[in-house]
């Protein structure tokens, strides 16, 4: 981070890609309470289906972004990272197919919510101090840009057989957002849930 940037970001305002992606797991894990303090089922669901949003696009900027930097230092822990990101992404289609309603989505969003908060914990831990020593200050704040946009441009549903490199991420992920918003609006237009 710049010599006058704070925590949250650099002294022009603009996040530099660590605080992006610090300020992301806090809202993620924000995200998981606002679901175990709905108070009813389609309070939850909506909580619940923001949440996805979240976490599918955050993994993806990540997947572009974050681990081929990470990989330039460690390919072990770029590859453990990926691999918790895929198992992530497994339970999270799993979650969005059972629905707010199943019997077995409490154990199942309390299982998701252990591992991707473990995960952001390792990605704290381990991959942001190897990336703070390859990268300069300039760098990390277009970073966080591109980290943003990547966001943005990311598939709103969870794919876990989709690729997991940042090529296969830019390959196939715009044709996936594509995708899954022309579902999230029939969905929202004919009134579905599902």
């Amino acid at each position: 981070m710049s010599a006058s940037a704070d925590s949250t970001g650099t002294a022009d305002g603009n996040e530099d890609l660590i605080a992006a992606i610090r300020r992301d797991h806090r809202q993620i894990e924000r995200q998981f309470d606002s679901i175990e303090m709905a108070t009813d089922l389609q309070a939850r669901d909506d909580a619940f289906r923001e949440l996805v949003r979240t976490l599918v696009a955050h993994e993806t900027a990540e997947q572009v972004i974050v681990h081929p930097l990470t990989r330039r230092r460690s390919e072990e822990v770029a590859e453990a990272r990926l691999a918790e990101e895929k198992e992530g992404e497994v339970l999270l289609a799993l979650l969005e197919e059972l629905g707010v309603g199943s019997d077995d989505f409490e154990i199942q969003l309390a299982r998701l919510r252990r591992d991707v908060l473990e995960h952001a914990g390792r990605e704290e831990r381990d991959e942001h101090p190897l990336i703070e020593r390859e990268v300069d200050a300039e760098r990390l704040d277009r970073l966080g840009d591109a980290f943003r946009t990547a966001e943005r441009a990311a598939p709103t549903h969870a794919h876990p057989h989709s690729p997991r490199s940042a090529t296969g991420n830019v390959v196939a992920g715009p044709f996936m957002a594509i995708v899954d918003r022309v579902r999230d609006a029939a969905q929202r237009a004919l009134g579905s849930s599902s």
